[in-house]
Protein backbone atom coordinates (compact mmCIF):
# COMPACT_ATOMS: atom_id res chain seq x y z
CA UNK A 1 0.00 0.00 0.00
CA UNK A 2 1.61 3.42 -0.72
CA UNK A 3 -0.52 6.35 1.06
CA UNK A 4 2.31 8.62 1.18
CA UNK A 5 6.13 8.84 2.14
CA UNK A 6 5.80 7.40 5.86
CA UNK A 7 2.59 7.79 6.30
CA UNK A 8 0.99 5.61 9.61
CA UNK A 9 -2.86 5.75 10.98
CA UNK A 10 -2.99 3.52 14.39
CA UNK A 11 -6.78 2.19 15.66
CA UNK A 12 -7.72 1.49 18.73
CA UNK A 13 -11.50 -0.03 18.64
CA UNK A 14 -13.78 1.90 20.87
CA UNK A 15 -10.26 2.86 23.24
CA UNK A 16 -10.80 5.15 25.56
CA UNK A 17 -7.27 5.33 26.65
CA UNK A 18 -5.05 7.86 25.42
CA UNK A 19 -2.21 8.45 28.08
CA UNK A 20 0.47 8.20 25.68
CA UNK A 21 2.92 10.59 27.74
CA UNK A 22 3.66 13.85 27.83
CA UNK A 23 5.84 15.66 25.44
CA UNK A 24 8.63 15.75 27.49
CA UNK A 25 8.91 11.98 28.37
CA UNK A 26 8.32 11.26 24.51
CA UNK A 27 10.69 14.22 22.83
CA UNK A 28 8.21 16.27 21.00
CA UNK A 29 4.39 16.47 20.25
CA UNK A 30 5.35 14.84 16.87
CA UNK A 31 6.30 11.64 19.08
CA UNK A 32 3.70 11.94 20.98
CA UNK A 33 1.49 11.28 18.02
CA UNK A 34 3.28 8.43 16.55
CA UNK A 35 4.54 6.52 19.89
CA UNK A 36 1.72 3.71 19.98
CA UNK A 37 0.94 1.51 23.08
CA UNK A 38 -2.25 3.28 24.73
CA UNK A 39 -5.14 0.76 25.60
CA UNK A 40 -5.53 -1.09 22.45
CA UNK A 41 -3.90 1.31 19.96
CA UNK A 42 -1.52 -0.52 17.45
CA UNK A 43 -0.16 0.61 13.42
CA UNK A 44 -2.90 -0.76 11.12
CA UNK A 45 -2.98 1.30 8.01
CA UNK A 46 0.03 2.67 6.07
CA UNK A 47 2.62 2.65 3.74
CA UNK A 48 4.35 -0.72 3.57
CA UNK A 49 3.75 -4.72 3.33
CA UNK A 50 0.44 -6.63 4.89
CA UNK A 51 0.21 -9.67 4.73
CA UNK A 52 -2.60 -11.64 6.78
CA UNK A 53 -3.45 -15.40 6.97
CA UNK A 54 -6.70 -16.80 8.97
CA UNK A 55 -7.44 -20.75 9.00
CA UNK A 56 -10.09 -22.21 10.81
CA UNK A 57 -11.91 -25.69 10.90
CA UNK A 58 -15.57 -26.16 11.76
CA UNK A 59 -16.21 -29.37 13.25
CA UNK A 60 -19.47 -31.21 13.04
CA UNK A 61 -22.72 -29.78 14.21
CA UNK A 62 -23.59 -30.71 17.99
CA UNK A 63 -27.24 -33.08 19.02
CA UNK A 64 -28.75 -29.85 19.18
CA UNK A 65 -27.21 -27.86 16.03
CA UNK A 66 -24.84 -25.87 17.71
CA UNK A 67 -20.95 -26.32 16.76
CA UNK A 68 -17.62 -24.44 17.25
CA UNK A 69 -14.97 -23.54 14.96
CA UNK A 70 -11.26 -22.64 16.19
CA UNK A 71 -8.93 -20.33 14.09
CA UNK A 72 -5.66 -18.91 14.04
CA UNK A 73 -4.70 -16.09 12.40
CA UNK A 74 -1.30 -14.53 11.47
CA UNK A 75 -0.60 -10.77 10.61
CA UNK A 76 2.83 -9.40 9.53
CA UNK A 77 3.53 -5.57 9.23
CA UNK A 78 6.01 -3.78 7.42
CA UNK A 79 5.96 -0.23 7.53
CA UNK A 80 7.92 2.80 5.93
CA UNK A 81 7.60 4.80 9.06
CA UNK A 82 8.93 1.95 11.47
CA UNK A 83 11.11 0.55 9.35
CA UNK A 84 11.19 -2.83 10.92
CA UNK A 85 8.46 -5.55 10.52
CA UNK A 86 6.06 -6.81 12.93
CA UNK A 87 4.34 -9.95 13.59
CA UNK A 88 1.04 -10.56 15.35
CA UNK A 89 -0.64 -14.01 15.96
CA UNK A 90 -4.20 -14.67 17.56
CA UNK A 91 -6.07 -17.45 18.34
CA UNK A 92 -9.79 -18.05 18.72
CA UNK A 93 -12.54 -20.39 18.85
CA UNK A 94 -15.87 -19.38 17.54
CA UNK A 95 -19.22 -20.82 19.38
CA UNK A 96 -22.72 -21.29 16.72
CA UNK A 97 -25.60 -21.28 18.66
CA UNK A 98 -27.51 -20.84 15.44
CA UNK A 99 -24.92 -20.88 12.62
CA UNK A 100 -23.62 -16.95 11.95
CA UNK A 101 -27.32 -15.78 13.41
CA UNK A 102 -26.15 -16.37 17.11
CA UNK A 103 -22.12 -16.72 17.66
CA UNK A 104 -19.76 -16.12 20.87
CA UNK A 105 -16.56 -15.54 19.93
CA UNK A 106 -13.49 -15.79 22.62
CA UNK A 107 -10.28 -14.40 21.06
CA UNK A 108 -6.12 -14.25 22.53
CA UNK A 109 -3.72 -12.35 20.74
CA UNK A 110 -0.61 -10.50 20.14
CA UNK A 111 0.76 -7.01 19.45
CA UNK A 112 3.85 -5.16 19.56
CA UNK A 113 3.89 -1.96 21.18
CA UNK A 114 6.26 0.82 19.82
CA UNK A 115 8.15 3.76 21.82
CA UNK A 116 9.53 6.88 20.76
CA UNK A 117 13.62 6.30 20.33
CA UNK A 118 15.15 9.23 19.12
CA UNK A 119 18.54 7.02 18.05
CA UNK A 120 15.98 5.33 15.18
CA UNK A 121 16.12 7.00 11.71
CA UNK A 122 12.22 6.35 11.84
CA UNK A 123 11.70 7.58 15.41
CA UNK A 124 9.92 4.58 16.80
CA UNK A 125 11.65 1.24 18.13
CA UNK A 126 9.34 -1.63 19.29
CA UNK A 127 8.82 -1.60 23.09
CA UNK A 128 7.90 -5.54 23.51
CA UNK A 129 4.53 -7.17 23.18
CA UNK A 130 1.14 -7.35 24.95
CA UNK A 131 -1.38 -9.66 25.23
CA UNK A 132 -5.43 -8.81 24.21
CA UNK A 133 -8.37 -11.17 25.10
CA UNK A 134 -11.49 -10.54 22.88
CA UNK A 135 -15.01 -11.52 23.61
CA UNK A 136 -17.69 -10.45 21.08
CA UNK A 137 -21.09 -11.52 20.42
CA UNK A 138 -23.17 -11.73 17.04
CA UNK A 139 -27.14 -11.83 17.22
CA UNK A 140 -29.02 -11.38 14.24
CA UNK A 141 -32.48 -11.08 14.20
Amino acid sequence: MNFGTNYLRNIGILNTNTSLGSAAQLGNEYANRRVMGAGNLQPTIGTGKIFYLQAGLKFPNFKNGSSVMPYLTCTSKNFEAIGKASAQFDAGINYFIKGHNVKFTMQYGTRPVYKYDASKATGIAQNGLKGQLTLQSQIFL
